[in-house]
């Protein structure tokens, strides 16, 4: 535009031509222009009030009043000025302050005056005092940053990068909306007190009501909700975006107008109208790894993918209905889709699941009733009930196992604690039986015979020395018998000598003529074993000496690859079943054949009349004998 000029038309009318760069209209509902002059929009014509100030551009400066009426003005260059008697008084300003660029003024019902800047600065001016906010974390603003009053001493300004911004007392608090889809940045802002906040934007007119954002201030941790007006609604448009006009202004009337880019648009706060038919709703389709299936239909097993397709009627604004949705078992609150019309559930566990869905018309009315539906997933072989019945059947059944293996372990460590046990016993009788008992019975046999004989002095002195002798070593062979016991005798003992002194002591107690023999060269034994060779031998040789009721006992120790040990002699034999089984009542023959498989040894019995009893044992030589470390080699 031209400097105003006043010039005549065709009919004589006189017209007038301003250079305006910001338009403001002040409390009172006077519009002021600002260019290279400032003038005044009154009676219905427009009025030169006062120059620009003195060296600054056309569009480079602001102008506000407070209450009284004072005009108040910030121009890049000068800082703060006050209009008086239509001449600009300066107000000091820092040198930093003054220099900047201003995109917006504001004065609250205070008088103070609020400042925005190109750089993203916030400068109050209040009685003279200048205060500067620099833009950083504390202040959040951006560029083009606008103001409006929610209560003394509270400045809404926008401009920030997410939300709305709330200067109270020098203490900025953001809060922020429902959901990422924020439509943002903030070119105007009116706060219309109980009708709530209005906001333009460039993709149409945000409106949030009043209890949202007192709910907000009170809990910082509260996302306020929101609506939107737009072409859809008859804004001409979208908001024009051309500094430094404003956006967004109130009318004394109440109403808000807005500029958009096919026109000028306004909207009365307390007369909107609303939608209050809520949208039915209703599910179109259900998808299983991108196969379509009827609504309540069973689905396959092992579906990883389950889409449920979903829409609500409503005609006057379709595109804004919203959308809340749950599935039953997986979904603990109402899912927000927003404007989707989809749900997409991966990786559902087989079963039977309800789907429930709700929508919203353009002015927020919900159906609250919705849809919903019922489908079941299939489930797999290994899902179905019996499989784990049969899985617990299983781990019962191999509980069960291991609890009979352990019993049965358990059992046997007993049994062979007990048969152990039982071996002691039979053990400590074969000892006694062949040792000890055996001494007693040989020391009783001394004492009939010197009995018999008692009228002949030497010979009584002879068998009660002979009976102390034995009686002597039935104390020497109960120790042995107690000490086996404890421990294993690891004593060099000779066999043959062993075997020598039994044929000398039955020779003494009958007139039997023996005999004993040794073949091959003595090698080294098992004390164990062969302690068990000379029972098994000394009980033949006693046997012998006893019942044979012979003339003649010959023994025989071999040492060959096997050891033997032969006892025969030459008198009535035994009978056929007591060689087999021995004699009811005793245990000498019992014993015999114990202690030969205990040390893996074979022992035979012959006996006839005629030829008398021969008694053999065989113990092999692995068995017997200890190797040595010449045998090694």
């Amino acid at each position: 535009m031209t400097p105003p000029t006043l010039h005549d038309n065709a009919c004589g009318k006189q017209w007038i031509t301003i250079a305006a760069y910001h338009a403001y209209r002040d409390p009172g509902g006077v519009t002021w222009l600002m260019g290279d002059k400032l003038s005044q929009w009154k009676n219905g014509s427009f009025q030169v009030v006062a120059q620009a100030p003195e060296g600054v551009s056309v569009g480079d400066w602001l102008v506000t009043a407070d209450r009284s009426g004072t005009l108040w003005a910030f121009a890049t260059g000068l800082g703060f000025l006050s209009l008086d008697h239509h001449r600009w008084k300066p107000w000091p300003t820092p040198p930093q302050v003054a220099k900047l660029w201003g995109s917006d003024i504001f004065c609250d019902s205070t008088g103070r005056v609020w400042v925005s800047t190109m750089k993203g600065d916030v400068i109050t001016m209040y009685k003279g005092n200048i205060v500067d906010y620099p833009p950083g974390p504390d202040t959040l603003l951006v560029r083009h940053s606008a103001f409006a009053e929610h209560a003394p001493e509270e400045i809404w300004a926008t401009g920030v990068r997410n939300g709305l911004l709330l200067i109270e007392k020098g203490r900025f608090h953001l809060i922020t909306p429902m959901g990422p889809d924020f439509i943002a940045p903030i070119l105007g802002i009116v706060d219309a007190g109980s009708e709530g906040i209005w906001l333009s934007t460039k993709e149409g007119v945000v409106h949030v009501a009043k209890d949202e954002i007192e709910r907000a201030l009170q809990d910082p941790s509260y996302r306020f909700h929101w609506e939107i007006f737009d072409s859809t609604d008859g804004l001409p448009g979208k908001i024009l975006n051309l500094d430094p006009y404003p956006k967004t202004i109130q009318g004394t009337d109440g109403r808000i107008w807005f500029v958009g880019t096919r026109g000028l648009a306004w909207i009365d706060p307390k007369n909107i109208s609303k939608n209050e038919i809520p949208p039915p709703v209703s599910i179109t389709s259900i998808s299983a790894d991108g196969s379509s299936h009827l609504a309540g239909l069973r689905l396959p097993a092992r579906t990883k993918d389950v889409e449920i397709n979903f829409t609500a009627l409503s005609l006057s604004v379709p595109e804004r209905v919203q959308f809340r949705y749950k599935l039953d078992r997986i979904d603990k609150q109402w899912q927000d889709p927003g404007t989707r019309r989809e749900a997409l559930y991966s990786r559902l566990p087989p079963g039977r699941y309800t789907f429930h869905v709700i929508a919203s018309n353009n002015d927020g009315i919900w159906n609250n009733t919705g849809a919903a539906v019922t489908f079941t997933i299939s489930p797999a072989w290994f899902q179905t009930d019996w499989f784990y019945a049969l899985c617990a059947f299983a781990g019962i059944f191999i509980l069960w196992s291991l609890y009979r293996i352990r019993v049965r372990y358990i059992a046997r460590a007993i049994g062979a604690r007990f048969d152990e046990r039982l071996a002691e016993r039979t053990l400590i009788a074969r000892d006694l039986h062949d040792t000890f008992l055996q001494t007693i019975q040989g020391s009783k046999l001394v004492a009939d015979s010197a009995l018999k004989r008692s009228d002949d002095p030497s010979k009584m002195r002879e068998a009660l020395e002979q009976l102390s002798i034995w009686l002597a070593r039935a104390t020497t062979e109960g120790r042995a018998a107690l000490n086996s016991l404890r421990t294993s005798t690891t004593e060099t003992n000779d066999l043959a000598e062993a075997f020598r002194r039994a044929t000398e002591e039955c020779r003494t107690e009958n007139s039997m003529e023996t005999s004993f023999s040794v073949v091959g060269d003595a090698k080294p034994m098992h004390p164990v074993v062969r302690d068990e060779v000379y029972r098994i031998g000394y009980e033949a040789i006693r046997n012998a000496s006893v019942h044979s009721k012979g003339s003649k006992l010959q023994v025989t120790l071999t040492y060959a690859d096997e050891l033997s040990v032969d006892v025969a002699d030459n008198g009535v034999g035994l009978d056929q079943l007591v060689a087999e089984r021995g004699k009811e009542g005793h245990f000498g023959l019992q014993g015999m054949r114990e202690r030969a498989a205990r040390i893996a040894g074979k022992l035979t019995v012959i006996s006839s009349s005629e030829s008398g009893t021969h008694v053999k044992l065989v113990v092999p030589g692995k068995i017997i004998y200890r190797r040595t470390t010449s045998d090694s080699h």
